[in-house]
C-alpha cells in the first residue's frame, strides 16, 4: 500500500509538469487507478489531499482529481459520475467529507481554495440526494467558533459558502439554511474582519444574493443587507470596494423594484467613486447604472411601463456630465488590448443606454460637450466628443438629431484624416451610427440627410479611408454598408437588420451540438486573426454565464476607438445558450435576447427539429410577420452532410419548424459553386511518398474528419472586412 501511495504522489505531482509527455503519462496512470478500483482511488487521493506533509502541488492535484471524480466538463458524463458517487459506500463518503472539512483549517492557502471548490461540487450532488445534512451547520460553526477560527479558515469557509450558493440548485436550500448562510456571510463582512475574509464574504454574498428573496421582502432585513454592502464600497481595501459595487449590480438586477428607498445614497456612492476612485472601482460604479438602465429598457421593450421606476430619467441630469467626462479618460496602454474593460469604455456603454431611455431630452445636454471637445488639441477629448456624437444616434428622434447631424457630418469626414488612429476609428464608427439610425429615416417630405449632391464626395472620402489601418477600415466598411442600406429603408425591400447591427461590431453566437466542437470552432475563428475580434468558447467547464454574456454584449455595444473590442464571437452548446434565453425566477426577464445578436450560427442545423436544443433556441426567434416590430439577427444555419444522406424532401419536412421561423427555403449548394468556393478554404491535394508514423496517421485522420470551412464562411458573412 505504501508503494502505491508513493506512486500516486509522484503521478499527482506530474500532472502539473510543463512536459506534455510526462503530464499525459501521469494522467493516464491516474485514470487507470480510477478505473481499476474507484473506491480505493477516492480514498487514496483524499488521503493525499489531507496529508499536511505532502507538497502543495501534490495536495492541489489530489483535490482536482477528487473534483473530477464527481464532476465533468462534459455534461453527458455527469449523470454517470453522480451515480458513482451516490453508490459509494457511506463510510468512505463520510471519511472524504471529514477530510475536506478539516482541510479548510489547513495553513496552506492554495489547498484551502481547492478544497472549497471540491466541497461545493460534492454538495451539489449530496444536497439533491438529501445527504450531508451536517455540511451547512459545520461551515457555520467555523464562522461562529469561540475563540474565533483563523483568518485563513474563515476566508476558506466563506469561499465555500459562496461556491455552494453558485453550484447548488436554489430550490434545494431551505429558507432556514439560506438565512443561516446569509447571516454568516454578512458577519464576515464586518469592519472588524481581516480584509481577506471581508473580500471572500462580499463575493459570497454576490453569489448568494439571488437566494435572498424572502429577506428582501422584509424592510429591516433588506435595509441591513444594503447597509453592509454600501459600507463595503467605502472600505480602505480596493478589491473590497470593487466587489461591493459588483454586488450592488446583482442587487439591482435581482431586486430592482426594491431600490427606491436607497437610490439617493446609491447615487452619492457611485458618483463619488466614478469621479474620485481608481479606474477599476469607477468602472464597476458606472456598471451599476448600466445594470439599472438595461433593466428599465427591458421593461419598456416588453410594454411594462407601469413597472418602470424611471431611475435613469430622474438621475440623468446629474449623471450625464460625470459619464461624459469619463469618455476622455482613455487608457492608452489598453487601446489595442481586446480584453480590456475600463472606465471610459463602461461610460461609453452607459451613455448609449441613457440615450435610448432619455431620447430627445438628452441631445441638448450632450451637444455642449461635443462642441467643446470635437476640435480640441488633446486626442482624448476629440475621441471622447466623437464617441458621444455617435452614441446619441440611437434613441432620440430624427427630428431632434437633424441639425446636429447636418452640422456634424463635415467635422466627421475631416476627422477621418485625424493624426491619431483611435480618433479615425471612432469617427468611422460614428458615421456608421449616423447612417444606421438617421440616414433614410427622414420624415416624408423632409430634405435627405445624405443628398445626392453629397454622395460623390462622401464616397471618395470613405473609399480613401479603406486604405487605413485594419481597425479603421473595418468601421469604414460597415459605414459603407449602412449608407447603402439607408437608401432602402421604408421601401418594403425586406432588409432585416438586428437591433444593434452596427453598435460597434458583430456580436456572433455560434451554436454547436456537442461540447467538443466548442473548442474546435473557437480555434478556427482565432486562426482567422480578425482585427478587434474576441473569441470565447463556452462549455460545462466554462459555462456561458450571465456575467460572460453581459461582458460580451457591452464590449460589442461600446466598440469604436477606445470603446473596446469591436466584435465578439461566442461559441457554445445550444443547451447552455438556451438557459440564458429562458425567463428567470420571480418573473424577471431573461439574461439574453436574440435581438441583441447580429448573427446566429447553427452548426449541424439538421438537428433543429422536435425538442432538440437548437429548435428550443429558435422558438425565441420572432416569426417573419413580427419582424417590423421585433428586430431579429441574421441566421446562418449550415450542415455539412444530411442532404447527401436523405432525400431532400424528407430533410425539408424534418426542418420545417426552423424554415418556418426563418421564412426561408432550403438550398443545397455544391462546394464547387463559385459563390461557395469564394469563401470556403479548400486544401490542395498533393501526393508525397513518406514513411507514415503512428502520429502522422492520427493527424491525417483528424484532418479528414474536420476541415476549417465553417469559420471562414461565417466570418465572411458576419464581418464586412477582409484583410
Amino acid at each position: 500500500m505504501a508503494a502505491v501511495c508513493v506512486d500516486l504522489s509522484a503521478a499527482l505531482a506530474s500532472t502539473f509538469s510543463h512536459d506534455a509527455g510526462i503530464r499525459q503519462s501521469a494522467e493516464l496512470h491516474l485514470d487507470q487507478l480510477k478505473q481499476t478500483n474507484f473506491p480505493s482511488y477516492l480514498a487514496s487521493v483524499t488521503n493525499e489531499l489531507g496529508n499536511e506533509e505532502r507538497a502543495d502541488d501534490v495536495r492541489q492535484a489530489a483535490g482536482l482529481q477528487l473534483k473530477n471524480a464527481v464532476d465533468s466538463k462534459d455534461a453527458a458524463r455527469r449523470p454517470e459520475l453522480t451515480a458513482k458517487w451516490l453508490a459509494t459506500e457511506a463510510a468512505l463518503k463520510a471519511h472524504i467529507r471529514d477530510v475536506l472539512l478539516r482541510c479548510l483549517h489547513s495553513p496552506k492557502s492554495d489547498v484551502r481554495k481547492t478544497v472549497a471548490l471540491v466541497i461545493a461540487k460534492i454538495a451539489s450532488i449530496d444536497v439533491q440526494a438529501k445527504d450531508w445534512l451536517s455540511l451547512i451547520p459545520s461551515l457555520l460553526n467555523n464562522m461562529g467558533a469561540q475563540p474565533p477560527a483563523s483568518v485563513g479558515t474563515r476566508t476558506a469557509t466563506l469561499l465555500t459558502l459562496g461556491y455552494i450558493c453558485e453550484e447548488v440548485d436554489e430550490s434545494l436550500l431551505s429558507p432556514e439554511h439560506v438565512n443561516m448562510v446569509l447571516t454568516a456571510v454578512v458577519a464576515g463582512m464586518g469592519a472588524g474582519e481581516a480584509d481577506e475574509s471581508r473580500l471572500a464574504a462580499i463575493k459570497a454574498l454576490t453569489n448568494a444574493i439571488h437566494l435572498a428573496k424572502n429577506n428582501f421582502e422584509v424592510d429591516n432585513e433588506r435595509s441591513y443587507l444594503m447597509q453592509v454592502v454600501c459600507q463595503g464600497t467605502q472600505a480602505a481595501n480596493q478589491p473590497i470596494r470593487v466587489a461591493s459595487f459588483q454586488c450592488l449590480q446583482q442587487i439591482a438586477d435581482n431586486y430592482y423594484p426594491k431600490l427606491q428607498a436607497y437610490m439617493t445614497e446609491l447615487y452619492g456612492l457611485t458618483t463619488k467613486a466614478i469621479k474620485e476612485d481608481d479606474d477599476e472601482v469607477a468602472t464597476q460604479a458606472i456598471e451599476f447604472w448600466s445594470t439599472v438602465a438595461e433593466y428599465e429598457l427591458d421593461l419598456l421593450d416588453d410594454g411594462k411601463d407601469s413597472e418602470c421606476k424611471n431611475f435613469i430619467v430622474s438621475a440623468a441630469d446629474y449623471l450625464l456630465p460625470i459619464v461624459l467626462e469619463c469618455l476622455t479618460k482613455q487608457d492608452e496602454d489598453a487601446l489595442d488590448d481586446e480584453g480590456t474593460w475600463n472606465r471610459s469604455m463602461a461610460a461609453g456603454f452607459c451613455l448609449k443606454l441613457l440615450a435610448r431611455i432619455c431620447r430627445d431630452r438628452l441631445v441638448p445636454q450632450v451637444l455642449p460637450f461635443i462642441t467643446m471637445h470635437i476640435s480640441a488639441a488633446d486626442w482624448h477629448q476629440r475621441e471622447g466628443a466623437t464617441f458621444a456624437f455617435g452614441s446619441i444616434m440611437e434613441g432620440p428622434s430624427v427630428q431632434a438629431l437633424d441639425q446636429i447631424v447636418r452640422q456634424g457630418l463635415p467635422f466627421l469626414l475631416t476627422a477621418l484624416k485625424d493624426p491619431h488612429r483611435v480618433v479615425r476609428e471612432t469617427t468611422a464608427w460614428a458615421l456608421g451610427q449616423v447612417f444606421e439610425h438617421v440616414h433614410g429615416m427622414e420624415p416624408d417630405g423632409g430634405a435627405p440627410i445624405i443628398g445626392k449632391d453629397m454622395l460623390p464626395g462622401l464616397l471618395t472620402v470613405l473609399v480613401e479611408s479603406l486604405k487605413d489601418e485594419p481597425r479603421v477600415a473595418y468601421y469604414v466598411c460597415d459605414a459603407v454598408r449602412l449608407l447603402a442600406l439607408g437608401y432602402h429603408k421604408g421601401d418594403g425591400g425586406g432588409v432585416v437588420e438586428s437591433k444593434r447591427s452596427s453598435g460597434g461590431g458583430a456580436l456572433v453566437v455560434v451554436l454547436v451540438p456537442s461540447v467538443i466542437l466548442t473548442s474546435q470552432h473557437a480555434a478556427y475563428f482565432r486562426r482567422a486573426e480578425l482585427p478587434g475580434t474576441a473569441v470565447d468558447a463556452y462549455s460545462s467547464d466554462s459555462p456561458l454565464t450571465e456575467q460572460a454574456w453581459n461582458t460580451a454584449v457591452r464590449a460589442a455595444s461600446a466598440a469604436g476607438g477606445s470603446g473596446g473590442t469591436s466584435s465578439s464571437v461566442l461559441v457554445a452548446t445550444a443547451a447552455s445558450f438556451l438557459n440564458l434565453l429562458l425567463p428567470r425566477e420571480g418573473g424577471r426577464p431573461p439574461v439574453a435576447r436574440l435581438r441583441q445578436l447580429d448573427l446566429l450560427v447553427l452548426d449541424e442545423a439538421h438537428h433543429c427539429h422536435d425538442d432538440h436544443p437548437f429548435a428550443q433556441v429558435m422558438a425565441f426567434y420572432e416569426p417573419t410577420a413580427a419582424a417590423a416590430t421585433a428586430p431579429r439577427p441574421r441566421v446562418l444555419a449550415v450542415t455539412a452532410s444530411p442532404a447527401s444522406e436523405v432525400e431532400q424532401a424528407t430533410l425539408v419536412l424534418r426542418m420545417e419548424q426552423l424554415l418556418g421561423r426563418l421564412g426561408a427555403a432550403l438550398h443545397c449548394i455544391e462546394a464547387e459553386h463559385p459563390e461557395v468556393a469564394a469563401v470556403v478554404s479548400e486544401p490542395r491535394l498533393l501526393e508525397r511518398r513518406v514513411r507514415v508514423r503512428a502520429v502522422d496517421r492520427g493527424l491525417m485522420v483528424a484532418l479528414q474528419l474536420r476541415l476549417p470551412r465553417l469559420a471562414r464562411a461565417v466570418l465572411a458573412l458576419a464581418v464586412p472586412f477582409r484583410d
